[in-house]
């Protein structure tokens, strides 16, 4: 079992070296998320580790195919069961298709390969533990799922445990610092620049106790035509809160674009407190509700334009979070200023941070991998060999499509080496762009190249959104 007391005291010590650190001002907030790792369930999965339970082999009797040559066949050419083909049969073509899109880094659609699979067999089967692991490769809730206790102690213990792990990372580097708003939002009718409608509001996030109101200003520019008024959904960097976001109204009027911009908990006129983990659930949710915001302000939905994602700094592990989870969502991402991360670098700062238990910690990796292997129909590969809590790089790898990413050069928070990285990951985007500006991590709004990309940006998906759609109606 994890022993909390030991790893807050070897941490305590870490920091006592950092200037201006105050440990004990986070000590609720470590409480309450290591009261959440349920240590039985722990000591369960490591009793269990070579047990049958934990291998989760599919249902006896269920019908196998085998792909050719021990990789399985692209969603395009795998046929799928006839109609007269037993549930067995088509959970057993969905966990082998799905595992195929997540190989092929198509984590939306192995999600629904799973989800239906999981539906379709009893407790205990593939579709199911291939749900449960992709999930926790994703870093979402893992849900309501039947069976495999042991793999999901498993998993759920590694999720907070890296979520504690994050939450220490955050303060190290003095993030998430809340900054309100001096305003209450607005329900009257303002205008941000010629043009430019202001909307604000709030969405609610969160289950159970932990509930919250999580802030936004729209943006509405009432002057392009529909097809070409590009939405822009942002999420700001670390002191900034939505609002300020006005500021920049006039430049946004002539790209032509409309902006909603969302805060954190806490920021802005939002409730509750920020931490590392509700930072993506909360926006998870929000992204869920984006129809039912644009059209209680009487706005079209789907949205008639191009839908671009924009994360800054902090922002930016948010829009890379959202682009795993939901990337259909959107047609093209921007970056400004981001952090990269992968799945391998999370793995090894969890096992550093964890220092004398970092061999339960892998062996936890190694183990939950293994029973997803064992579980999979014969000649059916993992989509992940070793199962990891994906990061930026792994989330813009599987991204199709174009990607622009901007940096400061001398960028002395967030070194413009995270941009390169990024730029390296989007192999698979339709189009992608590096542009490093001279500026640092603050002053590249003062650059007009900055806005000029930008502006290019969303000019020519727009172009190529318009062409798709009269291909598609010609």
């Amino acid at each position: 079992m994890f022993d909390f007391d030991a790893l807050d005291e070897a941490d305590a010590k870490l920091q006592e070296n950092i200037p201006g650190f105050n440990i004990q001002e986070f000590d609720g907030t470590d409480t309450k998320l290591a009261g959440h790792v349920d240590t039985a369930l722990l000591r369960r999965s490591e009793q269990d580790q070579d047990s049958t339970s934990l291998k989760s082999g599919p249902r006896q009797g269920a019908q196998r195919s085998s792909c050719s040559g021990g990789q399985c066949a692209s969603r395009s050419t795998l046929a799928p069961p006839t109609s007269e083909t037993s549930a067995s049969a088509r959970a057993n073509f969905l966990v082998r298709r799905g595992h195929d899109a997540w190989r092929d880094l198509r984590y939306q659609d192995a999600l629904a390969d799973f989800s239906e699979g999981a539906n379709l067999e009893a407790d205990e089967g593939p579709s199911s533990l291939s749900l449960l692991c992709l999930r926790f490769c994703l870093g979402v809730d893992l849900g309501d799922l039947r069976g495999h206790e042991a793999c999901r102690a498993m998993a759920e213990g590694l999720s907070q445990l890296w979520c504690l792990c994050r939450e220490r990372q955050a303060r190290q580097l003095r993030i998430l610092r809340p900054r309100k708003s001096m305003w209450e939002p607005d329900d009257h009718v303002q205008w941000a620049a010629e043009d430019i409608q202001i909307f604000d509001g709030s969405c609610s996030v969160g289950t159970g106790e932990d509930v919250a109101e999580v802030g936004y200003r729209l943006l509405v520019n009432r002057k392009p035509r529909a097809i070409e008024n590009t939405l822009l959904i942002l999420y700001h960097g670390n002191g900034e809160i939505c609002e300020d976001y006005t500021d920049w109204a006039d430049i946004y009027r002539v790209f032509p674009c409309s902006m909603l911009i969302f805060d954190y908990r806490g920021y802005g006129w939002s409730s509750g407190r920020p931490t590392m983990a509700n930072l993506l659930s909360d926006a998870e949710q929000c992204m869920q509700k984006l129809p039912e915001i644009l059209q209680e302000k009487g706005l079209a939905w789907p949205w008639p334009a191009p839908v671009l994602l924009l994360g800054r700094s902090l922002g930016s592990a948010v829009a890379t979070h959202l682009l795993g989870t939901m990337a259909d969502k959107f047609d093209g991402l921007i970056l400004d200023s981001g952090f990269a991360t992968s799945g391998d670098e999370r793995y090894d700062q969890l096992l550093t941070w964890l220092g004398d238990s970092r061999e339960q910690a892998a062996t936890m990796f190694k183990e939950l991998s293994k029973a997803l292997r064992a579980s999979l129909p014969p000649g059916c590969k993992p989509g992940q060999a070793d199962l990891r809590i994906l990061g930026s790089v792994d989330f813009l790898r599987g991204f199709r499509g174009p990607v622009l990413l901007l940096h400061g050069e001398h960028d002395f928070i967030v070194p413009v080496e995270h941009a390169q990285r990024h730029y390296d990951a989007s192999v698979h985007s339709s189009q992608r762009e590096l542009v490093v500006l001279d500026a640092d991590h603050n002053t590249l709004a003062g650059v007009p190249d900055f806005w000029k990309k930008q502006m290019a940006f969303a000019k020519c998906i727009v172009h190529k959104k318009a062409n798709a759609n009269q291909k598609v109606y010609s």
